[in-house]
């Protein structure tokens, strides 16, 4: 029955706003919609701070929300804060180990491959154009 499991993964059933939901895994046609909501919390990532990064980008966060429930942002706008909080709670309980366990792996294989045949970004150089001293702007060096 693990097998099963792992094949089809049980959605994650809530009550939101009056309606039985059923929060599952988002397909890989999916994707790239869940990639474009989410862009401005993972730029904000940077600064290290999770929750920073998802009250920043509140409105980014329901269109995450809105691709996992399959609803329209401005249903998930519509629903209270806290009810927001059980839905994002839901669509990571969901999503996550396929994110985790399946394309997280590809992705961290993918870069260092690419570090390993490219070598690494940060000892590309970075210094500011030679000046010469002798050029004809007219000024002479300094005796």
């Amino acid at each position: 029955m693990d097998t099963l499991k792992n094949i089809v993964p049980n959605p994650v059933r809530l009550d939101v706003g009056g309606e039985r939901m059923e929060i599952a895994p988002r397909a890989a046609e999916h994707f790239p919609a869940l990639m474009a909501a989410a862009a401005p919390i993972l730029n904000e990532l940077t600064s290290g701070n999770l929750f920073y990064a998802l009250a920043k980008n509140i409105r980014a966060v329901q269109g995450v929300v809105a691709v996992c429930a399959d609803r329209g942002v401005e249903w998930v706008a519509a629903q209270t804060l806290r009810d927001q909080g059980r839905l994002l709670k839901a669509c990571w309980e969901a999503n996550a180990p396929f994110f985790v366990e399946e394309v997280l792996p590809v992705i961290t294989d993918l870069l260092e491959s690419m570090t390993g045949a490219l070598g690494p970004l940060s000892s590309m150089a970075s210094s500011e154009p030679a000046t010469d001293s002798t050029s004809s702007s007219g000024s002479q060096p300094p005796a």
